[in-house]
């Protein structure tokens, strides 16, 4: 586990208060530059446009002591219920706001509005995905921009009754998620969804972000506070130097949402990662990413926050040895530093831009590799009486074949793979088992074997009633 001292954790801190005291943030917003101002804040025009907003050292400390170390992640079925924040859980989700989908034979393409209801019924049959997105892709297919993601929050609030990461891509897609999660739980006095907001780096908010936070505050559900910079090209290409911006921008929306709403729950997120001076790309796949990721999970901790990062992050374009083993390093990454929520957990290419669902499968594969191996405790295993006196006696010739522990073991002693084959060459080949083709008949079986859990048709009716008035009102 990668470990940063209390001094450099210190440091970092010092530095960041000083970023925010005595620089400011560049905002695009009068609201928040106003509220912040009431709070004890200051702020300014900038001669390039929007204002530069400086906090005080008070508010910083008010709002680190009132945000909550951890929560409980509340589904429509509420056994599955997840606490985030809790050492040793980690709430992974799906991939998330992606275009482009990759198929069986690697060919990219726009993603439609099928990918995006397959996404959520494999998201929900799938025992490593904890957590529900609202967002998993963006469909071409459809009309017109808010009608379809007003569609797309539905249809995961129907197609699944686990925890969902909200629509919170604007204030106006924000409140409509809580307003179709509170018909139909009834009421929002739980936790019900995560609202992702991200920070414009360097040092910058943009106004739908900031209109995010007031209505996830408004109605005291999480926020996720996500920094996604580019070490070299958005930030400084030092590591330590980017973390200590990404963590004033992450520091900066924690005190908006907890001048607003004290106690409303914050997740620290860093998803930024190194440039590349080639194609001047974000490279998610990078061992330098995977490092900048362990350093933020050190400043989490060191303000007692629960932390998103990680996920199978890789850069490669299809289901390739290169999206495996840039994935195994960041899924291995993950659970290592007991990342609390991990979004692009399973199913991400590309460098965020494509998802295939064969690669969801193989990440499920890669997770259940990495969970198994974290398991094994020798201290587990008992030296059962006379067995070792049976095994010297018998020497070459003891028969593990057929011994008592063998016979009751054999099914579940190992961990057994879904998709990896262990039989013969002669099996693989004639039987077609290639990787890939053993992916597809899992999502096929899955997809088949979908059941939408069950939902009160009244709560339906008003999903519907809510859609119309927002339709109605965008018409106007």
């Amino acid at each position: 586990m990668f470990t940063m001292s209390e001094k450099q954790l210190q440091e970092i801190h010092a530095k960041t208060v000083e970023i925010l005291t005595k620089y400011g943030i560049h905002v695009n917003d009068q609201q928040a530059a106003e509220d912040l101002a009431a709070f004890g804040g200051s702020f300014e025009e900038h001669p390039k446009g929007g204002y530069t907003v400086r906090l005080t050292e008070n508010m910083i400390e008010q709002a680190l002591a009132s945000v909550p170390a951890q929560f409980t992640l509340t589904g429509r079925d509420v056994s599955r219920s997840i606490v985030i924040g809790e050492k040793g859980t980690t709430a992974m989700l799906p991939f998330s706001g992606v275009l482009y989908k990759v198929d069986a034979g690697g060919v990219r393409r726009r993603a439609v509005w099928q990918d995006f209801v397959d996404s959520q019924k494999l998201s929900y049959i799938s025992e490593e995905i904890s957590v529900s997105s609202m967002l998993t892709l963006f469909p071409a297919d459809r009309g017109g921009a808010e009608e379809t993601q007003f569609d797309m929050v539905i249809e995961t609030i129907l197609d699944t009754d686990k925890p969902v990461l909200a629509a919170a891509n604007n204030g106006l897609f924000s409140q409509f998620s809580l307003d179709c999660l509170e018909a139909v739980m009834g009421d929002l006095d739980r936790y019900y969804t995560v609202g992702t907001v991200n920070s414009l780096s360097p040092l910058a908010w943009d106004v739908t972000m900031l209109d995010t936070i007031r209505v996830f505050s408004e109605r005291n559900q999480p926020i996720l506070m996500a920094c996604c910079s580019t070490a070299g090209i958005t930030s400084h290409i030092d590591l330590p130097v980017t973390l200590l911006t990404c963590n004033a921008e992450i520091l900066f929306g924690l005190v908006y949402a907890q001048m607003l709403r004290p106690g409303v729950p914050v997740v620290y997120g860093v998803t930024s990662a190194i440039g590349d001076f080639a194609s001047m790309g974000l490279c998610i796949g990078a061992p330098e990413t995977a490092v900048l990721s362990a350093m933020a999970t050190c400043m989490a901790r060191y303000y007692h926050l629960p932390y998103r990062s990680g996920g199978s992050l890789n850069d490669a374009k299809c289901c390739d040895p290169q999206a495996a083993y840039e994935s195994y390093m960041s899924l291995w990454n993950t659970f290592e530093e007991d990342v609390d929520l991990c979004l692009h957990g399973l199913g991400i290419l590309e460098s965020f831009n494509a998802f295939s669902f064969e690669k969801m499968i193989m990440d499920e594969e890669i997770i259940r590799y990495i969970r198994r191996y974290r398991a094994l405790n020798f201290d587990d295993y008992a030296w059962k009486d006379g067995l070792v006196e049976q095994i010297a006696k018998d020497g070459h010739f003891y028969d593990y074949m057929t011994d008592r522990a063998t016979l009751k073991g054999m099914r579940k002693a190992f961990l057994k793979p879904v998709i990896s084959d262990r039989a013969g060459n002669v099996a693989w080949g004639t039987e077609g088992k290639g990787f890939i083709t053993n992916c597809g008949k899992v999502i096929e079986k899955r997809l088949a074997a979908y059941e939408r859990p069950p939902i009160d048709e009244d709560a339906v009716l008003h999903l519907e009633a809510i859609r119309a008035e927002y339709l109605a009102n965008l018409a106007e």
